[in-house]
Formats: structure tokens, C-alpha cells, sequence
């Protein structure tokens, strides 16, 4: 049989603090960790927030430029009447604006008419 020795109190008397303190550091760096991972992920947040903010409002801004296009649009063609709508007379209009510069990115404006 093995024989167990005596187990020497004065040394663990004196480990006794060292380990307390190590499971105290681990446990605060624990909850550090945590706190820090929070404040990274609201930073991320925040920053996504504020993008998709930026986006939204700069596309609903364009849309808003492109349906005051396509409201003129709508005008002339009901000015001529739709009956005289032709391919000419959509040619003049368009030349009359300024795609470039009224609605910038855009590619044009598209009147589609059905024939039956």
C-alpha cells in the first residue's frame, strides 16, 4: 500500500492567497471579456445603424428625383394627349431635358405604350 504523507499545512496556508487571487483575476478578466465584447458589438451596431440610415435617405432621395421625372412625364403626356403621343414628339421632350444634370445616374425615361 502506499502511504500517504503528511500534508504540510504551513504550505498551503501560504499558497491559500495566491490561489484566491488567481481565481479572482480569472474571473475579472472573465467579465472584462464580456463587457468588452458588448461595447464592440454596439459599436458595430451603431455604425451599421448609421450607414443604413445614410443609405435609405440617399435612395429615397433618388427615387423622389425619378418620380417628379416620371410626373412630368405623365404631364406632357397628358398635355398632347395620348392620342398624339408618337415617337417624335417623346424624342422633342426628351431633348427639352437635362437627364445629366435633373437626374443624375439615371439612364433615361422609359414611356412603354400598349398596342391592341
Amino acid at each position: 500500500m502506499i502511504q500517504a504523507r503528511p500534508v504540510n499545512k504551513g504550505l498551503l496556508i501560504s499558497l491559500l492567497p495566491h490561489v484566491i487571487l488567481l481565481v479572482a483575476g480569472i474571473i475579472l478578466t472573465y467579465f472584462a471579456h464580456i463587457k468588452h465584447q458588448e461595447a464592440i458589438k454596439n459599436k458595430i451596431n451603431n455604425a451599421l445603424d448609421n450607414r443604413l440610415s445614410s443609405l435609405s435617405t440617399g435612395i429615397n432621395s433618388r427615387l423622389d428625383l425619378y418620380q417628379y421625372g416620371l410626373f412630368g412625364l405623365k404631364g406632357f403626356v397628358h398635355g398632347i394627349g395620348a392620342n398624339n403621343l408618337n415617337y417624335q414628339a417623346i424624342t422633342n421632350y426628351s431633348g427639352s431635358r437635362n437627364y445629366a444634370k435633373e437626374f443624375p445616374g439615371a439612364n433615361g425615361m422609359l414611356y412603354k405604350k400598349s398596342w391592341h
